[in-house]
């Protein structure tokens, strides 16, 4: 039952104020972010709903592509 639980909460979509509250960015960054021709923020369009929806996956996964390892430079 613990992972049911756990898969319905991660892949719970987020609105774009969830979305920057999760990452700690106003919305308007997220929406620019989104936006950008060159390597944009991923989102989803739900059918019928106006604003794009994000999981914490994709926020996850797209701000860590940004992460640079240094370990192990002298």
């Amino acid at each position: 039952m613990e992972d049911e639980n756990q898969a319905t909460t991660s892949t719970y979509l987020l609105t774009t104020r969830q979305a920057a509250e999760y990452i700690g960015v106003g919305e308007n960054m997220i929406r620019d972010l989104s936006r950008r021709k060159y390597n944009p923020l991923p989102y989803i369009n739900v059918p019928g709903c106006k604003y794009p929806k994000y999981t914490k996956e994709l926020l996850t996964e797209y701000f860590n592509s940004f992460v640079v390892n240094t370990e192990g430079e002298k």
